[in-house]
Parts: structure tokens; C-alpha cells; sequence
């Protein structure tokens, strides 16, 4: 797992005289490849900041969830390639690792990240944040994104649902819950 850190760079618009100094995370990678910021992600907070879509706490909760997805990301894909059911997978390990937390597994693995459980609404607004930031990806840079298997998101999509599924299952499932995820 690449170990990272969230820098909040200050900026200044010299474009209005009286603007106000802010700032803008940005997610660095210390160890790993790539190493740096994630410049994907800086680029995505930047423009949504410039463009007034969200504020300054939003676009650091944007940048501390996908810190957080990519920790999943770096344990479940263990190095393998990455396409569309891959990535929407990880997805799914996310949203179930985070509604469930990790403190019951017996996994070694997962103890790197440990995360208590949270509410189905935060679980939702994380999975929102997520499609949003790679829906941007594909748009900007032609990446991968969930929305390449058409996959009809309403409210209880199926990752999420997946999730809830697996968070309904017995514990002994959720406590030898390793690597490979598979939905109930």
C-alpha cells in the first residue's frame, strides 16, 4: 500500500484585487508509482474550486476520500491491471469496507487501514464523490470509469447494494473477509 499524505498548497487569485488567500489540497504519494501529487485529482479540486462548484471543506473531504480509495484500491488490486469490472470491484470492496469498517476482520490484510464503520448516507456520498472524480477523468483524459458497463446508478446502485447485501451477512463472514470479495 503507497503510502500518502494530503498538502494544502495556498493560491491566491491575482485576478480580483481584494480576493482572499485559500487553499487547495493535493494528495501526494510518497512511495510507490507514480510518486507526487496525484495531479488528476489536484487538476479535478482546482477547477471545481475556480468554478465555485464546491467549497474549500468539500474539496478536502473530496481529496481524504479518494486517499481512501486509493488504500483499497492498492490492497484488493495487488498490482494486477486495472479495467472497467475491475476498478468498479474495488468500488464495491470501498463501499463495503467502509459501511462495515475493518475492525472485525480477521484478515491480516485489511488491518493496515483501520477504519470504524460509518452511516449508509456517508458510504453514499463518498460513492457519489467517486463516480463524479472518474466520470471527470473520463471526460478530461479518457481513463476508465464506472459508467463503462452501463451500469444504472439510482440511489441504491449496485455497489451499493452489494454492500448493504454483504453488511446483512453473518459475521463469520465479515470476519474471514480477505483479498477477493465476492458479493452475496
Amino acid at each position: 500500500m503507497r503510502r500518502s499524505t494530503i498538502i494544502n498548497i495556498p493560491l491566491l487569485d491575482g485576478r480580483h484585487k481584494n480576493s482572499r488567500p485559500t487553499s487547495t489540497p493535493v494528495l501526494f504519494f510518497l512511495e510507490g508509482s507514480p510518486q507526487g501529487p496525484y495531479w488528476e485529482l489536484a487538476e479535478y479540486v482546482l477547477s471545481g474550486l475556480t468554478a465555485r462548484w464546491f467549497r474549500a471543506r468539500r474539496a478536502n473531504y473530496i481529496v481524504r476520500t479518494l486517499q481512501r480509495f486509493v488504500q483499497v484500491f492498492d490492497i484488493h488490486s495487488s498490482g494486477r491491471h486495472v479495467d472497467d469490472s475491475s476498478l468498479s470491484d474495488t468500488l464495491s470492496v470501498y463501499c463495503y469496507i467502509r459501511f462495515a469498517g475493518t475492525q472485525n476482520f480477521e484478515a491480516e490484510i485489511w488491518n493496515k487501514i483501520d477504519w470504524a464503520l460509518v452511516s449508509s448516507a456517508t458510504v453514499w456520498n463518498e460513492f457519489r464523490l467517486l463516480v463524479d472524480f472518474f466520470d471527470y477523468c473520463q471526460e478530461e483524459y479518457s481513463y476508465l470509469n464506472f459508467r463503462a458497463q452501463k451500469i444504472k446508478f439510482t440511489k441504491r446502485s449496485s455497489f451499493m447494494q452489494r454492500g448493504y447485501t454483504q453488511k446483512r451477512a453473518s459475521v463469520s463472514v465479515v470476519k474471514t473477509f480477505g483479498t477477493s470479495w465476492v458479493a452475496a
